[in-house]
């Protein structure tokens, strides 16, 4: 025991270097992250009624997250992802005038890519959808 009660560790064994994240997880904790704060925002939008601003929300994160998911760490590993995407925005832009539609379509789009990524990383960030209800928000 040290002078202070406390248990004597090995303090080189507890400063050993930490394996630093690959830029492809990096790039997929970007894409979950950036789903979960699109979730996050775009649900109390269209609780509110605002289901243009709602897809606005979740039509932005779509885009950013397929530019992450075509950088060159992903781009052969994540074809689901930019389909799912791509198929969605181009689904979306087909829905003109029917903004609740809309942000379904994206929803559901970002939860399939938030699954994919989640199954794609092995060690994902235990960060809970922040909103659990049920609708495209």
């Amino acid at each position: 025991m040290s002078p202070l009660n406390l248990p004597s560790r090995n303090f080189t064994e507890s400063t050993k270097a930490r394996p630093r994240p690959t830029l492809r997880v990096m790039r997929l904790e970007q894409i979950r992250s950036c789903i979960l704060t699109a979730i996050s925002v775009g649900v109390p939008v269209y609780n509110r009624g605002d289901t243009q601003g709602c897809y606005d929300v979740y039509a932005k994160a779509a885009q950013e997250c397929l530019a992450f998911s075509s950088t060159p760490a992903l781009s052969d590993q994540t074809p689901t992802i930019r389909r799912a995407l791509s198929g969605a925005i181009a689904e979306a832009q087909g829905q003109s005038g029917e903004p609740a539609q809309q942000a379904w379509t994206m929803r559901r789009a970002l939860d399939t890519v938030l699954i994919e990524v989640d199954g794609a990383n092995p060690n994902p960030n235990p960060n809970p959808n922040p909103n659990p209800n049920p609708h495209p928000n």
